[in-house]
């Protein structure tokens, strides 16, 4: 017996997503006019995102039938990836399928009560930021910063100390593969205020290279605020390193992201910004946590204490994995150009 779900679902399901289909992909129309002015065609359908019943698609045993009819299972496709989900249910999971919704949902609350723009104009703004940014990777490489937005407000007690190291290595040379290296951490200077002494937020920014090797950077700096949502930690790198070329050259480069443990409670997301550009950049839910460290040493002196907090290597969720293997759940940072645009901040 199938789970099927009700109208009021169907509808609602419609609804939430702009009656486009969810596939980010996609995102056809689903609904209009018939040549009978009082009636409207639809071609898009309620689907599950876990099966209906017993051997479908991504079935998920431990659900009730209550669940597989609410609306929480339910995704907005056109009948075209309706049909191409649940014909290739390993590529097309649940997770996948859950973050599509998401996405939609999100990008149909946005633009209720806006102007619609004309036709093509989305596929024209991408086209012009993809030339802009092609321009821009001529230029040579400033400066690069890391980023960690925190789920809250946190105060240096509460925060503790913590590290954050990027690597970034040229594969294609031999061994020692350049790399260069940026890292953070906690340095909370304590002021004097009405009387009294407070411990405010405050960074260190390191950032050195191998092959060549080179101290590129140890800055300190403090915001002078007493609790932070964030933190960034970066330096400047013109002709320095062994990425002194230009922004470009970050193409097809090894990106690896470590942390230390206690602070994987605290974070909400990480990126990486390069000359403006967001290269990389993800939230904690696509976070895939691995127990271990850097192969490098930390640049600056650590207490005995400091040292005796561990690491954890940050990978990613690999949502289309194209194998079936141990691992194939996880990869690594991406820095390759040719799959996606780099967002331009200010």
């Amino acid at each position: 017996m199938r789970d099927d779900f009700p109208e009021e679902t169907k509808r609602a399901a419609a609804s939430r997503v702009g009656n486009c289909c969810s596939n980010p992909d996609c995102r056809a129309v689903t609904s209009g006019p018939q040549a009978d002015p009082a009636k409207a065609l639809n071609v898009g359908v309620a689907a599950h995102i876990t099966a209906a019943s017993a051997g479908g698609p991504r079935y998920d045993a431990s659900l009730t039938p209550e669940q597989r009819r609410h609306a929480a299972n339910a995704i907005w496709l056109c009948q075209t990836c309706a049909k191409l989900v649940d014909n290739d249910p390993a590529r097309y999971r649940a997770e996948l399928l859950r973050q599509w919704r998401q996405e939609a949902e999100e990008e149909a609350l946005s633009q209720i009560g806006k102007t619609a723009k004309p036709a093509g104009l989305d596929a024209l703004d991408s086209k012009l930021r993809r030339i802009e940014f092609l321009h821009d990777c001529s230029k040579p490489l400033m400066g690069g910063r890391v980023f960690v937005e925190f789920r809250r407000e946190y105060t240096p007690t509460e925060l503790g100390h913590f590290r954050l190291l990027v690597a970034i290595l040229n594969m294609h040379e031999p061994d020692p593969h350049p790399a260069l290296y940026l890292g953070g951490r906690d340095s909370y200077p304590a002021i004097h205020r009405g009387g009294g002494t407070t411990t405010v937020i405050g960074t260190r920014s390191l950032a050195w290279s191998r092959n060549p090797d080179d101290d590129i950077q140890d800055t300190t700096f403090s915001t002078m605020a007493s609790a932070t949502d964030r933190v960034e930690f970066g330096a400047h790198l013109h002709k320095r390193g062994p990425l002194v070329a230009t922004l470009g050259n970050l193409d097809q480069r090894w990106l690896s992201v470590y942390v230390t443990k206690p602070m994987l409670e605290q974070i909400a997301g990480i990126g990486l910004i390069f000359n403006d550009y967001l290269v990389a950049g993800h939230p904690v839910d696509d976070f895939v946590i691995l127990d271990g460290g850097p192969l490098v040493q930390w640049r600056a002196a650590l207490s005995e204490a400091e040292n005796a907090v561990p690491w954890a290597t940050v990978m990613i969720k690999n949502t289309q994995p194209v194998v079936n293997l141990q691992g194939a759940e996880r990869k690594g940072w991406s820095l390759r150009f040719d799959d996606y645009t780099p967002e331009k901040v200010r």
